[in-house]
């Protein structure tokens, strides 16, 4: 006897990345101004990333890609980045320090801040450049806490000033072109980024919708059939199922042996039963206790690897198989979580071991791949509240796929990415364009978005992404074709 729950219908993630104005940072008010405590009118320190797993985010799988393979952050794309951080970091200080009295035309003095440059603070004051300043690069909600030490806090204050991180001193970029400026500062560069790539980190998730449920109740578990009446869902798109045989077994045979051996996904897919993007390409406002600025220094650093233009991995090969037969579930819950909505979504928690490149033989080949772990399945209701946490002995140990010899492909297709092969090509050809072309589509999208926020500053004279005018040219030119 099973109970259908009511359809949802599943929007599909692009893999593209769209580098998209954030909206008005509604934390930032709440941590400053919290609803409940001792003190309402007080403000608050905003409270740390906590030590577990974090989205992965471009800027995280930039700075992977860039330890693993450190030949893509060369000085040509350390120039690209240093570039738009320039442009930022004098825009920023342009807006502390440079308005004027509408009547006299005289300087206004400046409001109170506090600001920390990160290229000075490195030789000043190590321990805080290496420690908790750079975090506040490399996290989107980290440990504020080192605040009270500094002057010019004061937590029970009712107008915080402006707190402000930047990477480059004022002197080295005040009044330079940001290209030439961006010369002389590759070594400074060079040196964060090896300090940031021995504190990324490494344990990861995301969330994805899940397919329409039925509740079993003689087995008293939730199962998702799916259209085709499956008995399982997998949770991220295989790139070859050795079960259905459904897939692209000659693409898997390209990659390195040690893959092979492992449960290989797509890093991004949609289709009938599932829709998902491991890679998060909207980046979440950061967290910061000062006055609200708009975009800061630190959220323009984790913006600026796609300037960079480091490749994306857009492969995951992982130890386990992320597919789900049945969740034991009792009937009342199950019937509470139809009342609510019936919806329910996956969060699928990974770690990261390494990131290569998915063919180490061919010269001119870009294509990489991520090797992890799974490590748990959270599955959520529509609120979000965790409904039932699989343990990774939940899922199968990844089996080795027997693969034919090269040259025999698969009849077998999916929905993406398309495998019709082109005239005589050789397997191997199709396999380098089919990657070439995922690569090319990635690619093209990050370059729209990098022209859309050069063209939108331009005209609104600012870089920050939630200001109404930067938004009125920003949004048309990411729509448009």
């Amino acid at each position: 006897m099973k109970f259908l729950a009511p359809v949802f219908c599943i929007c599909l993630i692009s893999v593209a990345l769209c580098i998209s104005p954030q909206t008005q940072n509604s934390q930032l008010r709440a941590w400053a101004y919290p609803e409940t405590g001792p003190s309402p009118q007080v403000p608050a320190l905003p409270k740390p990333a906590t030590s577990g797993s974090v989205e992965f985010t471009t800027h995280l799988s930039a700075l992977l890609t860039i330890r693993d393979l450190p030949q893509y952050f060369n000085d040509q794309a350390i120039v690209k980045f240093a570039t738009q951080q320039i442009s930022i970091e004098k825009s920023v200080w342009g807006t502390l320090v440079g308005g004027k009295n509408r009547e006299s035309g005289q300087p206004m003095p400046p409001p109170p801040m506090i600001t920390f440059e990160w290229q000075k603070l490195i030789d000043q004051r190590p321990d805080l450049a290496r420690g908790p300043l750079l975090d506040v690069f490399i996290n989107t909600a980290p440990d504020w806490s080192f605040l009270r030490n500094e002057k010019g806090w004061d937590p029970n204050s009712l107008a915080p000033p402006y707190v402000v991180a930047f990477l480059f001193s004022r002197d080295k970029v005040e009044g330079r072109d940001p290209e030439f400026a961006a010369h002389d500062l590759i070594p400074v560069v060079r040196q964060q980024t090896a300090i940031a790539i021995k504190k990324v980190p490494t344990h990861f998730y995301f969330t994805e919708t899940l397919p329409t449920w039925q509740y079993d109740f003689d087995a008293k578990s939730i199962r998702f059939p799916g259209a085709s009446a499956a008995t399982r869902v997998d949770l991220l798109m295989p790139m070859f199922d050795p079960e259905t045989k459904k897939g692209y077994r000659d693409i898997l045979n390209a990659l390195p042996a040690k893959a092979q051996a492992m449960a290989d996904y797509f890093m991004a897919g949609g289709g009938e039963s599932l829709s998902y993007n491991v890679i998060q390409h909207q980046m979440p406002d950061d967290v910061n206790p000062g006055k609200n600025l708009g975009s800061m220094p630190p959220y323009a650093w984790k913006q600026a690897f796609a300037f960079a233009r480091i490749p994306e991995p857009t492969v995951i090969a992982l130890d386990r198989q992320v597919q789900i037969t049945a969740v034991p579930l009792d009937s009342a819950r199950a019937e509470a979580v139809h009342k609510e909505g019936g919806q329910l979504s996956a969060r699928v928690y990974f770690a990261v071991d390494h990131i290569e490149l998915q063919h180490p033989a061919k010269k001119d080949d870009n294509a990489t791949m991520v090797f992890g772990r799974l490590e748990k399945v959270e599955i959520l209701t529509r609120n979000k509240e965790v409904l039932a946490s699989l343990k990774p002995e939940s899922f199968h140990v990844a089996p080795e796929v027997a693969a034919p010899a090269t040259g025999g492909g698969s009849t077998a297709t999916v929905a993406s990415p398309p495998s019709t092969p082109k005239g005589s090509e050789t397997n191997e050809q199709r396999v380098r364009r089919l990657n070439q072309e995922k690569f090319d589509q990635i690619r093209a999208q990050q370059e729209k978005a990098m022209r859309c926020m050069d063209r939108a500053q331009r005209a609104s004279g600012t870089p920050n992404m939630k200001d109404p005018a930067y938004k009125k040219v920003y949004d048309p030119c990411m729509q448009g074709n």
